[in-house]
C-alpha cells in the first residue's frame, strides 16, 4: 500500500472507512487544522522576540518572587 499522501489517494483511503470511521478521521483533520484566529502576526512575534531578549538580560520574576 502506497503511503503517498495525495488528495486523490487519501479520498480513496477515506472512501474505504466506515461512516464512522470516517467521521473519526475527519474530527482529527478538523482538530489538525490551524485555528485562523490563532495565527500570530508581527506585532505578536516582534513581542515574543522582546520578551526572549528580555528574558536572556535577566529581566524577568521569578515563580518564587510571584507566589511570595
Amino acid at each position: 500500500m502506497s503511503l503517498t499522501a495525495t488528495p486523490e489517494r487519501m479520498a480513496e483511503l477515506f472512501k474505504l472507512l466506515s461512516e464512522e470511521k470516517q467521521r473519526l478521521v475527519l474530527n482529527l483533520v478538523v482538530h489538525l487544522l490551524p485555528d485562523p484566529d490563532d495565527v500570530l502576526t508581527e506585532e505578536d512575534l516582534a513581542d515574543i522576540a522582546e520578551s526572549r531578549a528580555e528574558y536572556a538580560r535577566g529581566e524577568y520574576v521569578s515563580l518564587e518572587d510571584i507566589l511570595d
